[in-house]
């Protein structure tokens, strides 16, 4: 007991560079001291500050100053606690209720793969993964951004596609965007493997490729075309004039495209009219084989 209180009295008395080596918790077991003990004791002397968690005796979890070992593993604790950093597998493991079925996992094992997976990767029944907001119901404000960028909200047209979606008292009423950014806003929606594009519009805002019949199931609904301005304008009205050909003028006949004509008004004779030198990207014209001033709408429907 002499030789305890002796060495305690010298790791609180003395500098520690009046130690030619550090005491060592295995030292002071040697001389009777409970092991939990020691190590406390060992690392106040030794200028340092240790923390060790464990089961059955068997030590699990060390902290020493800013670094946790787990079972072996190497980490620290960075700036104050703010991250985690493994430095052996580069996996973090989160368990819940110490279920082996209820893991968070986040791997890290190079630059260019990180990963988050849940669950246990399929060895228990169906379960679904959620990542939702902390919000009430009633006070649902908040939104949920999923991004290729560290834009978080707003406009990030210029740095790249993200999805956003909004509580149903954020202010946009619980509706969600898609929003593209950078130099290609491409949106594609392709089948297995990615060989398959079953949607794809392109960023000019006017290609839209569907690999299977588009299919409009709703009572009481129809296809809506927007035209737009005349200039671009992809359905309209024209007047016939006789037998002289009115042209249409659209950028959006296309060499090849099929264009229908109905009437809009009673024949004012017994003429035939019909389309015909389309000029691709420029206009169409309307002509006829007798006397006909009656009013057609047109629609331009273009071949791929």
């Amino acid at each position: 007991m002499k030789k305890i209180l002796s060495i305690l009295a010298g790791l609180f008395m003395l500098p520690l560079g009046a130690f030619a080596a550090p005491v060592t918790s295995a030292q002071l077991m040697g001389l009777g001291m409970p092991a939990q003990l020691a190590s406390k004791v060992a690392s106040i002397g030794n200028g340092t500050t240790s923390t060790e968690w464990g089961v059955n005796g068997t030590t699990e979890l060390t902290l020493t100053d800013d670094t946790l070992t787990f079972s072996g593993a190497a980490a620290s604790l960075v700036g104050g606690a703010t991250s985690l950093t493994l430095t052996s597998a580069g996996t973090v493991i989160l368990k819940g209720a110490n279920d082996s079925n209820r893991l968070l996992t986040y791997s890290g094992t190079s630059d260019s793969a990180l990963a988050l997976a849940f669950g246990d990767g399929g060895t228990t029944a169906t379960q679904v993964a959620s990542v939702t907001h902390s919000t009430a119901d009633a006070d649902d404000d908040g939104t949920l951004v999923l991004s290729s960028t560290s834009c978080k909200s707003g406009d990030c047209t210029a740095r790249g596609a993200n999805i956003q979606l909004f509580g149903n008292e954020s202010g946009s009423g619980g509706s969600a965007t898609v929003q593209l950014g950078g130099t290609v806003n491409n949106f594609k929606v392709v089948g297995a493997n990615g060989s398959i594009n079953l949607l794809d519009i392109e960023d000019n805002g006017d290609t839209a490729t569907w690999a299977t019949d588009l299919i409009l199931n709703v009572t009481g609904k129809t296809l809506h075309i927007d035209s737009g301005t005349a200039a671009s304008a992809c359905a309209g009205t024209v007047t016939a004039n006789g037998t002289t050909a009115v042209t249409v003028s659209t950028t959006c006949a296309a060499t090849g495209a099929r264009i229908f004509l109905t009437r809009t008004s009673a024949p004012s004779g017994t003429a035939q009219c019909w389309y015909d030198t389309i000029v691709n990207g420029t206009s169409f014209n309307l002509d006829c084989d007798g006397a006909e001033t009656g009013t057609f709408a047109w629609w331009i429907q273009k071949e791929g």
